[in-house]
């Protein structure tokens, strides 16, 4: 092997690029919350190819999305905390971007029904374009 020029030898940029940060927004600290709630959570995410390990979880009560650019998030998901731009609420299982960053809004876990997991799926794969 020719060492004449290491440059060529490095890894490209693409490899150490970092995937877009989601946003996990829940009212309550993640060892209160229950198990079917925590096991609900990473099955939601799995849906749309990402794992508790791949998303920064916050507990918040409330959150202006403005505050939360901190983070510099791609997407946030609110379960239960009421999320606000420019201090209006915003209405849930309607996606929207607010400076770049997808923003959903939805119920907490434990208040998901059949017809509330539908409604978050279709917004998830919009959102995540699976």
């Amino acid at each position: 092997m020719n060492y004449s020029n290491p440059i060529e030898h490095l890894y490209q940029e693409e490899l150490y690029k970092l995937a877009p940060k989601v946003l996990v927004i829940i009212p309550l600290p993640w060892d209160t919350m229950s198990e079917p709630d925590q096991l609900l959570l990473s099955k939601i995410l799995g849906s749309v190819k990402r794992t508790l390990a791949s998303v920064q979880v916050l507990t918040l009560s409330e959150a202006e999305t403005d505050d939360l650019l901190f983070y510099q998030p791609s997407r946030i998901i609110a379960f239960g905390p009421s999320i606000k731009v420019s201090g209006k609420t915003i209405q849930p299982y309607k996606s929207f971007s607010h400076k770049q960053v997808i923003v959903l809004q939805a119920d907490g876990l434990d208040q998901l029904d059949d017809a509330k997991k539908k409604n978050l799926w279709n917004v998830l794969r919009e959102m995540f374009q699976v």
